[in-house]
């Protein structure tokens, strides 16, 4: 992943893993960034490129891994 906000919000009983609006691409799959406000995760997609859109979910901190709330 590329880039993400250092103040998200943990998830509860999930250790390493946090709350977040995430900007990807679901073919092929690329987590651009996951970060704490939606309106700046919006601001991303015009550097991420064609096919990215945000969405909310919880992403596991030095991963690509990220679960759509």
């Amino acid at each position: 992943m590329d880039t993400y906000d250092k103040d998200l919000t943990p998830v509860e009983g999930k250790p390493g893993w946090f709350h977040g609006w995430g900007v990807l691409r679901h073919e092929p799959f690329h987590l651009a960034g996951v970060f704490k406000s939606e309106s700046y995760a919006k601001e991303q997609i015009a550097k991420a490129g064609d096919n990215y859109e945000v969405k909310r979910g919880i992403w596991e901190k030095e991963s690509t891994d990220f679960q759509i709330e």
